[in-house]
């Protein structure tokens, strides 16, 4: 019975606190309202005034040792680097050296914020690169600086040169090959002809099959050379037609909540300080009398 009434006493003290907390809400109703409203129509008029962003992302694809192979001359991991030069840049403020490196007028270039780089999906030999800028109609402008300057890179240039000097190096000792081999087998058909071979030990049909695939192999060596371009674009970027930055009404329901709170708070700490205040009071009128 006992345990019983301790616990009405505890739920009777719950619900006074509770409500003395809304009767705190009530008499700084006015000052919570202010505090919201403030928030909501600075924060949206904040975002009004501020600056579009818009975004726009374009698919390079890395250069390959082939048309038909995933081995990269140049790594996901080098690309990545390279463009991050151009991040950095953009971080450090550094205009004049960005508008030099992607050939871009320095008013222009002014206008792009980010830049990031990116591999998509699970895809091994393209990166996407994507932009934040002011104007959109500069991510045109942005898609031919960047190509440029991945394929002017000192680094790129060596690798792909290498490896156009390897495949013409190949073509030619194919070539050879395929000579020394016709040159072979009309001898021996000559030979055969005349009647002064009877016994090859082989097939001269296996020479005309050996020939075939050594200029097929050729003929794939001749593809790869020409597709040997460095970086290519595989998807253009799109102009963007709706800002990214800045997000208003997530803005202001978020300074509207955030307000809320804050108020609220706001108010119970008032409340607190005028009751210590009032307790002050009330000890030192005590103190007072009893003397």
């Amino acid at each position: 019975m006992e345990e019983t009434g301790k616990s009405q006493i505890y739920v009777d003290e719950d619900e006074i606190d509770l409500y003395e907390l809304c009767l705190v809400v009530k008499k700084r109703f006015k000052l919570i309202l202010a505090i919201f409203i403030i928030a909501v129509l600075s924060t949206g008029v904040i975002s009004s005034i501020m600056t579009p962003v818009y975004r726009s992302s374009f698919i390079v694809r890395v250069p390959t040792v082939s048309a038909n192979s995933n081995e990269q001359i140049i790594s996901i991991a080098e690309t990545e680097k390279i463009i991050n030069e151009l991040r950095k840049l953009i971080e450090d403020g550094r205009t004049k050296d960005l508008s030099e490196k992607l050939g871009i007028n320095e008013n222009k270039i002014d206008e792009l914020t980010s830049l990031t780089v990116e591999v998509p999906g699970n895809e091994k030999n393209f990166v996407e690169i994507t932009a934040d800028v002011y104007k959109p109609l500069l991510v045109n402008d942005l898609e031919k600086g960047i190509l440029d300057y991945l394929n002017k890179n000192r680094y790129v240039k060596e690798r792909v040169s290498l490896r156009r000097e390897s495949l013409i190096r190949l073509k030619q000792d194919i070539q050879a090959k395929i000579n020394e081999i016709e040159g072979l087998r009309d001898f021996v058909i000559g030979q055969i002809k005349k009647g002064k071979v009877k016994d090859l030990g082989f097939n001269p049909i296996d020479l005309d099959n050996a020939v075939i695939n050594l200029k097929q192999r050729l003929n794939n060596i001749k593809n790869d050379i020409q597709l040997l371009r460095g970086f290519e674009v595989v998807i253009e970027p799109a102009i963007p037609q709706k800002p990214v930055k800045p997000k208003k009404l997530l803005n202001v329901a978020i300074a509207g909540i955030t307000s809320l709170f804050f108020g609220i708070f706001l108010a119970f700490l008032m409340e607190w300080i005028e009751k210590n205040k009032r307790v002050g009071v009330r000890r030192d009128s005590s103190a007072e009398a009893s003397e």
